[in-house]
């Protein structure tokens, strides 16, 4: 090699078109712009439609296993308050109804 001899591809000064590194990896800003805004359109119209559909699932799912079950200590004490306010649970008591009759004819 002879040290007069230089490549005339990169000499210094000399203008020319920069080679890209890597053209199928480089960032295209206008295309990640409209990506992005893509994306947020397509997650807040996804959220719109399926956070009210999770409500009523929700709303159902409570409605079925909670609200709409039979309580059963409820049912029990009111059978047995009801019984013993008509004095069912003893005989010398007086059943609700009597007392309130002879109350109001006095």
């Amino acid at each position: 090699m002879s040290q007069g001899h230089q490549s005339h591809e990169h000499l210094p000064g000399a203008t020319h078109e920069p080679i890209p590194l890597d053209p199928e990896n480089e960032i295209d800003a206008k295309s990640t712009a409209y990506w992005i805004l893509g994306s947020s359109v397509v997650l807040y119209i996804s959220l719109y439609l399926l956070l009210p559909m999770f409500d009523s699932v929700m709303t159902m799912e409570r409605d079925r296993k909670i609200n709409n079950r039979s309580n059963l200590e409820l049912d029990a004490s009111h059978k047995s308050e009801g019984a013993f306010l008509r004095g069912e649970l003893s005989k010398s008591k007086k059943s609700i109804e009597q007392v309130m009759k002879e109350m109001a004819g006095k």
